[in-house]
């Protein structure tokens, strides 16, 4: 018999009153600079960009200070964090490079190492003509590959075109030597991107018509790796929720077929009790995986990017509500994965799916329930390695424990992203790295 997921839940959400949200507000902020001071004194400066990565590399932890320094500010002032020379400390040694179709995304590739050089070059006002120019040429390559490439498996949000979508909007987000730079790559990239994203989620039609027995033709499917995975990482979820937030006027022709898949993904997770298959075909699993990247909170993020950018489209069928809730409650039920912290397949991921899901609720209530019902998870990370000492822990020591996808990275910036939920400004809430949630906001 296969050992369980996740422990119990037996968490009481806290109190979002007045006093209370003080007291959260407290928590978090010590919780960051705790985070942050483990992270730094065990990590050493970057070094080359050759295996860098956002996923668990020294630039996914750039990153997450970048994102620092927009939404806990404060703690340079009051903890005497310098954010530049933080972000300076995990910038890697950059190189041109010409990536190729499958390994375009920043998250999974070395496009990540160059996004945050060009990011920070920006924000903190640098003038290091050559670094810009390194990390131009390849984001650019980049770019080429993805709209000129046929290649199966490459359009997932980890490796593929999706993930370097997000990227391209977020970047040109920032306007001046970014939009210029974008502009240089060529006209029409997000269109052209897309098109040849949908282009690929039709090939695959008629293999989901066959192993699922749904025999709508509009459905899109993808493939990574020779499977038809479902979930935010590697699969339809985490395109869908990307192409949801590309400007409507772009997406316009595609979301009848978009729409479509988002239903089809909501039958399947309603016939699962609650849980997102992680692919098709679908194998009815004893113990459903509960994370980012194959699972149920995934699925949460999307239709919380459908209920913002595709409202009219949402309150046209009633199986977008129930799929949300049944989906939430899934995962605050089962979210304290044995797993540990992280926020693509840990507890701060389920965290972050709920929190944001209470951003769009209706009524102060509800709203209140599931972003208390995230916070109550992500305050248990605090009780989980590298945030304590392992043998301290019935979690598990993420595989690589600082990072910005599998560490204590990743849930420090769910905590920034918390602080700025609970305090009510809306204006420094980010969304979820590398699958947004909340639109483009210029923070990958």
């Amino acid at each position: 018999m296969n050992e369980c997921r996740y422990y119990e839940n037996r968490l009481t959400p806290p109190a979002l009153t007045e006093d209370a949200k003080e007291d959260v507000l407290i928590w978090l902020r010590t919780s960051a600079v705790k985070g942050i001071s483990i992270i730094e004194a065990n990590t050493p400066h970057a070094g080359s960009d050759s295996h860098d990565h956002l996923y668990t590399g020294h630039s996914g932890i750039a990153l997450a200070y970048i994102r620092l320094a927009h939404q806990l500010p404060e703690l340079e002032v009051a903890e005497g964090f310098d954010y530049p020379k933080l972000v300076q400390k995990h910038l890697s040694l950059h190189h041109r490079h010409a990536p190729h179709a499958g390994k375009l995304s920043p998250i999974g590739s070395v496009t990540g190492a160059a996004l945050v050089a060009a990011h920070h070059q920006l924000l903190s006002l640098g003038d290091d003509a050559e670094e810009w120019e390194k990390a131009m040429v390849t984001l650019g390559s980049a770019v080429q590959a993805a709209c000129e490439s046929d290649e199966v498996g490459g359009d997932e949000v980890l490796y593929g075109r999706a993930g370097l979508l997000w990227a391209i909007m977020n970047f040109q987000k920032l306007g001046g030597r970014a939009e210029e730079g974008v502009k240089q790559w060529g006209p029409d990239i997000v269109p052209t991107i897309v098109r040849k994203i949908i282009e690929s989620g039709t090939k695959r039609t008629l293999q989901y018509m066959e192993a699922t027995g749904d025999h709508n033709e509009g459905v899109l499917m993808w493939e990574w790796h020779g499977k038809m995975y479902l979930g935010a990482m590697h699969g339809a979820a985490g395109i869908l929720t990307v192409l949801l937030q590309v400007p409507r006027e772009v997406i316009e022709p595609y979301l009848p077929e978009m729409i479509t898949t988002v239903k089809a993904l909501c039958r399947l997770t309603l016939d699962n009790d609650g849980h997102l298959p992680s692919a098709i075909p679908v194998h009815h699993r004893s113990d459903p995986y509960v994370q980012i990247c194959h699972g149920s909170p995934g699925l949460v993020i999307l239709l919380v990017a459908l209920k913002q950018f595709a409202k009219d489209y949402y309150e046209d069928d009633l199986i977008f509500g129930n799929t949300l809730q049944a989906a939430a409650q899934k995962v605050w039920e089962q979210g304290l994965v044995k797993k540990g912290l992280g926020i693509c397949h840990g507890v701060a991921g389920n965290a972050w799916a709920l929190m944001l899901y209470g951003r769009v609720c209706d009524g102060i209530c509800t709203k209140e329930l599931w972003l208390s019902r995230g916070l109550a998870l992500l305050m248990k990370t605090t009780e989980m390695p590298p945030m304590v000492p392992a043998k301290n822990s019935l979690f598990r020591l993420p595989d690589v424990p600082l990072s910005l996808f599998e560490g204590l990275a990743g849930t420090v910036a769910a905590y920034a992203e918390a602080y700025n939920l609970v305090k009510g400004d809306d204006e420094r809430v980010l969304g979820f790295p590398g699958l947004g949630g909340k639109g483009v906001m210029g923070y990958f």
